[in-house]
């Protein structure tokens, strides 16, 4: 997470330029931080049915943002091409986006220092994916240009989609409800040998993930009461949360 921290602070100081072709250069500019979500048009594993959807749009790529977002899936996909959500743990998709992170920094410094591709208008940013980005027209693009990247970016929609996830997605009814669930579910997973939710599998570690930001999300609303977690399960969730 760091690193992708860094990759997109080092890009906003660069500034934007116009490419030949009018593609768009430069700064990365994200609204929330990435996790990861929803379906793609191909059959969504699992995680989908767990999570909320997230934004869906019949967004068309401009060509010469489709081919940089091309030329970039490519260069990921010998990284990514091994981690299946339904295998995978929550954790292993941390340990996916730092070895994209590291690619990406290598690609932004091959280019001069400035994105190789930016395409703000349409919700598409350089390396960088969140509940705006067009997943349904970068998922095209994906199969077509670099299948081995589907899975990874199927995981990575049904994380960033948490970050507008409702309690009302997972059938909870208000704060006692949601609290009693997050509770049970973390009590449960330490009693099994669980150490912390990255280690839980990937669905089920979303599905927990996602309650918990729903549930968070009406704290600082203030339409739940604070304190009502405690330490077993922040530590639980971590910095996953």
């Amino acid at each position: 997470m760091g690193r992708v921290l860094a990759l997109l602070m080092m890009v906003a100081l660069m500034g934007c330029s116009q490419a030949p072709g009018g593609a768009a250069t430069g700064s990365a500019t994200p609204a929330s931080a990435p996790g990861s979500s929803g379906v793609p048009t191909a059959e969504a594993p699992s995680s989908a049915a767990s999570a909320p959807a997230s934004a869906s749009t019949t967004v068309v790529l401009p060509a010469n943002c489709a081919a940089g977002l091309a030329a970039y899936l490519v260069a990921i996909e010998p990284l990514v091409k091994s981690f299946d959500p339904a295998k995978a743990t929550l954790g292993d998709l941390s340990s996916t986006d730092e070895a994209t992170s590291e690619k990406a920094f290598e690609l932004l410094d091959a280019n001069g220092g400035r994105a190789p591709y930016s395409c703000s208008e349409v919700g598409l940013e350089w390396a960088y994916f969140d509940s705006n980005t067009p997943w349904d027209a970068v998922l095209a693009v994906a199969a077509d240009a670099a299948p081995g990247t589907v899975p990874y970016l199927t995981g990575l929609r049904a994380t960033t989609a948490l970050d507008e996830a409702e309690l009302s997605d997972y059938q909870i009814a208000g704060c006692d409800e949601a609290v009693a669930a997050i509770k049970k579910r973390v009590a449960d997973e330490v009693a099994a040998g669980t150490d912390d939710i990255e280690q839980m599998p990937f669905d089920d570690g979303v599905e927990l993930l996602g309650l918990y930001k729903a549930y968070i999300r009406q704290v600082q609303l203030e339409a739940c009461p604070r304190d009502e977690l405690g330490n077993d399960e922040f530590g639980f969730i971590g910095a996953a949360g």
